[in-house]
């Protein structure tokens, strides 16, 4: 783990040390004009996607997920409130199964 989390470092000290060639190599390039066609034909591609394939799920989903916090934040909420701990059944507790009591 050790050697990973140096060979890491080293790189991203050498990213650091180097990144002004590195950006000047990209302007003097062109990479930035490779980089906004390439950006262009994922926005086209995403544009011809019909929308109601992804947004009305995902709407759906939001709504889902807010329901679900909220009623996470209500059981939170209830049970920070209780003063006592339930009580409980002090039999011994038994797995029923359709083959039997265990």
């Amino acid at each position: 783990m050790e050697f990973i989390r140096n060979s890491i470092a080293k790189i991203w000290d050498g990213l650091l040390q180097n990144i002004g060639l590195l950006v000047t190599a990209f302007v003097l390039s062109g990479g930035y004009l490779v980089a906004i066609n390439k950006l262009q034909e994922f926005q086209d591609a995403v544009r011809k996607i019909p929308s109601d394939y992804f947004l009305t799920p995902l709407v759906l989903l939001l709504v889902l997920f807010g329901v679900l916090i909220k009623i996470n934040l209500s059981q939170q909420e209830q049970l920070s409130k209780l003063e006592q701990k339930p009580d409980t059944d002090e039999r011994e507790a038994h797995l029923v199964t359709h083959f039997g009591v265990w």
